[in-house]
């Protein structure tokens, strides 16, 4: 299989549900800036233009839209340093799918892993010191393994940005994807094929005590942990063919659908006072856009439609007192 080829089984997890039904989004009044902290900072996503995918920030209104890479090769998965001023992202530049890190004006770009495999889902710790991500280095069938129903083994890493160690968390046979830390960073949600079907897991952030957390007979994926509360938001198909954005207790209880429509919603990210989610929503047409709401699912307002297929926001944080979130 060729690096172009693993690249592609990402989109892919994505998406999974195929979209199947044509749906224009209603456009709501543009929300007025969140209460406590996140108002002021900028929201981070990948789109293409020309064929190719960069990485991009905007206001939370849509505007101001501003490119921040600018390399021949696909740069994508954004992932904001705690302190709001660097961004880590995955690029094929080289060849190879590896993880960068730039300052938040797109300046300064270095790498930070430096492997054969194909890395994934980078998520920066809330201390600021390590990134954990996933790999597919343990696979040992890269030529066929993208056929499989469960996709590549991919298991999940971190490691330090000052000397550059690794550290292996997950050991599965299946994969372990989408790591994200929670706001103490004293565990790790994540997705897993490591039963009947691909569900939420949460360990704790050395890799041990893992336990399921959703056991509904759907696919559930992208855990996102609130940044002020002990909640969990996911996408999951539960309800129907279309996958839809979630919102759980971390103990898997409670959950509540957020968005409730044909496209199919995916990758939720919280505000840094978790009073909104951002997201994207993809289409029959095959492209896709940024979207907000409450965390409680209303005031739904769509950002990016002068922009091709856009992916994966996340908000930037910022150093203010968080406030209290919805759910």
């Amino acid at each position: 299989m060729t690096t172009r080829q693993r690249i592609a089984i990402i989109p892919l997890m994505l998406m999974i549900a195929s979209l199947s039904c044509s749906q224009t989004r209603l456009f709501h009044p543009t929300p007025s800036p969140t209460p406590t902290g996140g108002g002021t900072g900028r929201i981070a996503f990948s789109a293409e233009k020309n064929g190719n995918r960069d990485i991009y920030t905007m206001n939370i209104d849509g505007s101001n839209a501003t490119r921040l890479t600018t390399n021949i090769d696909w740069d994508w998965s954004p992932t904001w340093s705690p302190d709001g001023k660097q961004i880590a992202f995955l690029s094929v530049r080289g060849g190879k799918v590896e993880i960068y890190i730039m300052d938040a004006d797109g300046s300064n770009v270095r790498r930070l892993t430096n492997n054969q495999s194909l890395e994934g889902y980078p998520a920066w710790s809330p201390d600021g010191k390590s990134i954990v991500f996933t790999s597919d280095r343990n696979e040992t069938d890269l030529a066929n393994c993208a056929t499989r129903t469960t996709g590549c083994n991919t298991d999940i890493y971190v490691i330090d940005i000052n000397n550059m160690s690794e550290i292996r968390l997950t050991d599965s046979p299946s994969p372990d994807e989408g790591p994200s830390w929670s706001p103490d960073g004293k565990q790790i949600a994540f997705f897993s094929f490591r039963e009947v079907n691909f569900d939420i897991y949460v360990m704790d952030a050395d890799g041990t005590n893992i336990f399921r957390v959703t056991r509904d007979p759907s696919i559930e994926l992208r855990p996102t942990w609130s940044p002020v509360t002990k909640h969990i938001a996911f996408m999951s198909n539960r309800d129907g063919d279309d996958m839809e954005i979630y919102v759980m207790t971390a103990g898997g209880l409670n959950a509540m659908r957020l968005t409730n429509d044909q496209p199919n919603d995916s990758a939720p990210a919280w505000s840094p006072d978790g009073e909104h989610i951002v997201f994207h929503t993809l289409y029959s047409s095959g492209d896709s856009e940024i979207c907000i709401m409450d965390s409680n699912g209303r005031n739904m307002t769509c950002l990016t439609y002068e922009l091709t297929n856009a992916w994966e926001p996340v908000w930037q944080p910022n150093t203010n007192k968080a406030g209290t979130s919805n759910p």
